[in-house]
């Protein structure tokens, strides 16, 4: 009895050229993850970053704090504060009304941090309720 051709299965070239764009394949997939693994870090220290001015915030808006713009650190005019993640800095100062400088209406939050050599920054601004 004779077995045709298309009954015999794959010959070994094909399963060869099967394997090798499989490879190439799954060598792409893998190749993505360190990029993954690196946005991922990013995306955590903005977040704590974030978090950490929207604390701040918060802390100076709900509580009876004396702000005033003549709080200064020497070279800045602002003060700081470091922050919870190693290499940032966050300070916070007063802007007053134009019109009557004494009455400070908004504070503004600063976060900055240094990501892969880059500095990176936030700033979130809360207004004051007269």
């Amino acid at each position: 009895m004779r077995v045709r051709r298309s009954a015999q299965g794959m010959t070994l070239a094909e399963v060869i050229v099967a394997l090798g764009l499989l490879s190439v394949g799954a060598l792409g997939v893998i190749g993505m993850f360190p990029t993954m693994a690196q946005s991922n870090r990013n995306s955590m220290e903005s977040t704590a970053m974030l978090y950490a001015a929207q604390s701040y915030l918060d802390e100076l808006l709900n509580n009876d704090t004396k702000i005033s713009t003549n709080q200064t650190t020497p070279g800045t005019g602002d003060p700081v504060w470091v922050s919870p993640i190693s290499g940032g800095s966050l300070w916070f100062k007063g802007i007053s009304d134009t019109q009557n400088p004494s009455n400070v209406q908004t504070i503004q939050v600063h976060v900055q941090w240094v990501n892969r050599g880059r500095v990176r920054s936030i700033d979130l601004f809360g207004q004051v309720a007269p």
